[in-house]
């Protein structure tokens, strides 16, 4: 790690910084509480003195103990993977670690007890865990994993982190320079629009050609500005072929594609769902397979197109005919017919009803759909009038 320092300052014979990295070593407990204090006000200087930028970590030997039980008061600062009680020392460094938005690393990995020592007594009678590694919450997603290893001849144990930095892309600053699909300019439509659009950002400006208070730095920046935003507007950036085989015809058909994807989604969007379906179905062009054979009465198909209509019509014949009885309630109800021109079907009333129809309808076997029968004229009105009329009149 030494060929990797990039600065070293000592602050303090407790305490010093390495670029982000601050090591210290605590007061032991034979130490009076005023000694610790001043302890912690060192590091507290060194760690103010680096910049809020930097990865910080603090690590070092704090001779404190922080218990499992401490977990529940300091979430997010220690986890519950350290020693069974906590100790005033080691509640000093919890409130340390809460004011300054660190994390007890080696607190949170799932290792078992034996994992978790960083002290030894000389006898190896005594065990605790008092070395910690303290990280910015901020940078806590770029740390992988703490774990304990052996360091013979010591009563301490190594205390490592697998740390992996994660490096933001430094962005280009200045002008960027767009690149247009000029062979837009090809099409005579577009052409044609892009020249009257920027001849109308120039027109007022070339009506005060003689104005002295234009200078060529107004000219010239709306020129800049009128001509680029034009060209942003019509042409758009050229689109990029990522395979060799893909030719401007294919794109061309992508972007149709996504066009009608995008107005059936808009129809969706605003429950016109007959033009969505229309769309889908210009889309998918799929022809449906219709019937050309029926049964007749008695359960043979027929196949011509005479025996065909010749069904249908006997098969509506008997299906809109009803024999009416003296005792069919519906036939003693209909009141008895009438002469009086009181009983004739009004105009208004057929003008009423054709505009009630509701648009977008499938033709009946007439071919004729609601809108041919709205926007026919007075004179679809009056033959209107005239059938309906006839009908009730004749009953047939």
């Amino acid at each position: 790690m030494l060929t990797n320092i990039k600065s070293h300052h000592d602050y303090s014979p407790e305490s010093c910084s390495l670029q982000a990295i601050i090591q210290a070593y605590a007061l032991t407990t034979d130490h009076e509480d005023e000694e610790v204090e001043n302890f912690y006000n060192e590091v507290q200087k060194t760690l103010n003195e680096v910049s809020k930028k930097d990865i910080i970590v603090v690590q070092g030997d704090w001779n404190a103990k922080i218990g499992e039980d401490a977990q529940e008061d300091w979430e997010g600062t220690c986890g519950q993977y350290c020693n069974q009680a906590t100790k005033d020392r080691g509640l000093r460094l919890l409130e340390f670690a809460k004011y300054n938005d660190l994390k007890i690393m080696n607190t949170f990995g799932p290792h078992k007890p034996s994992r978790r020592w960083t002290w030894h007594s000389p006898g190896g009678e005594y065990h605790n865990q008092i070395d910690y590694i303290l990280i910015k919450r901020r940078f806590q997603s770029s740390l992988k994993i703490a774990k304990i290893r052996s360091f013979p001849g010591a009563d301490h144990e190594l205390v490592m982190i697998t740390f992996a930095l994660r490096l933001k892309k430094n962005k280009k600053r200045g002008n960027i320079r767009i690149k247009f699909d000029v062979d837009k300019l090809k099409d005579p439509n577009i052409l044609t629009t892009f020249q009257a659009n920027t001849g109308g950002r120039f027109a007022p400006l070339l009506a005060l050609d003689n104005d002295q208070y234009l200078t060529p730095d107004d000219l010239a920046e709306t020129f800049n500005e009128a001509l680029p935003e034009e060209a942003s507007k019509l042409l758009g950036k050229p689109r990029v072929k990522k395979k060799k085989w893909m030719t401007d015809k294919i794109l061309a058909l992508c972007d149709q594609r996504r066009s009608e994807k995008e107005r059936a989604r808009g129809c969706l969007k605003h429950n016109n769902s007959n033009k969505a379906y229309k769309i889908v179905k210009e889309l998918t062009d799929t022809k449906q397979a219709r019937a050309t054979t029926i049964e007749s009465k008695e359960g043979k198909r027929l196949t011509e197109e005479k025996e065909i209509l010749e069904r249908w019509t006997e098969y509506c014949s008997e299906l809109y005919t009803h024999v009416a009885t003296n005792k069919d309630p519906n036939v003693l109800n209909v009141p008895p017919s009438s002469n009086n021109a009181r009983d004739i079907i009004l105009r208004a009333e057929i003008i009423e009803t054709v505009s009630s129809l509701k648009p977008g309808k499938s033709a009946g076997i007439d071919n004729i759909t609601g809108e041919m029968v709205q926007t026919g004229g007075e004179a679809t009105i009056d033959m209107l009038l005239l059938i309906c009329n006839k009908i009730l009149q004749t009953g047939v």
